[in-house]
């Protein structure tokens, strides 16, 4: 159990720094990068989202791009999903 609430921990450090559930248009994910499309890419904070222990790297492409790696990407996407629904 302490693990999941490390994934959902993660997800609701991630969610602010990118300017809240309102911000969020659509959550997707690769093998190492959760992929999210945001109304208003200026409320991302990058260098804050940078600074969590999970976060290995942040890529703005035509999503914004969060590097969390292969295993914790697949674990906190589903998290992340219900605090934006």
């Amino acid at each position: 159990m302490a693990n999941e609430n490390k994934y959902r921990d993660t997800a609701a450090a991630i969610l602010p720094l990118v300017g809240g559930a309102r911000n969020v248009a659509s959550v997707a994910h690769c093998m190492t990068r959760l992929r999210l499309g945001l109304h208003d890419r200026s409320l991302v904070r990058e260098e804050q989202l940078k600074a969590l222990p999970a976060v290995m790297g942040v890529v703005e492409d035509d999503t914004c791009q969060i590097v969390l790696g292969p295993g914790t990407v697949a674990r906190v996407t589903p998290e992340f999903e219900a605090l934006v629904d």
